[in-house]
């Protein structure tokens, strides 16, 4: 299964404009990391995750997508 997972988060890292992603487990966990792999970062955006299941109510895992405007 990590295989695929890997391949996928690659193909996404490779898009332009990427510049980090981040595959977190529902534990908050970590899971696969492309680009910056400052353990700082998945905290944060574990902590992001753990808020965003709490505001769906659904039996779905929440996406969560962080862009940066620069200009």
């Amino acid at each position: 299964m990590e295989g695929p997972l890997i391949e996928r988060i690659r193909s996404i890292h490779d898009q332009p404009g990427v510049s980090a992603v981040h595959c977190i487990g529902p534990d908050g966990l970590c899971l696969v990391s492309s680009g910056n792999d400052n353990e700082l970062v998945c905290g944060i955006l574990s902590s992001i995750y753990y808020h965003a299941q709490k505001i769906e109510n659904q039996c779905n895992s929440p996406v969560v997508v962080v862009e940066e405007n620069s200009s």
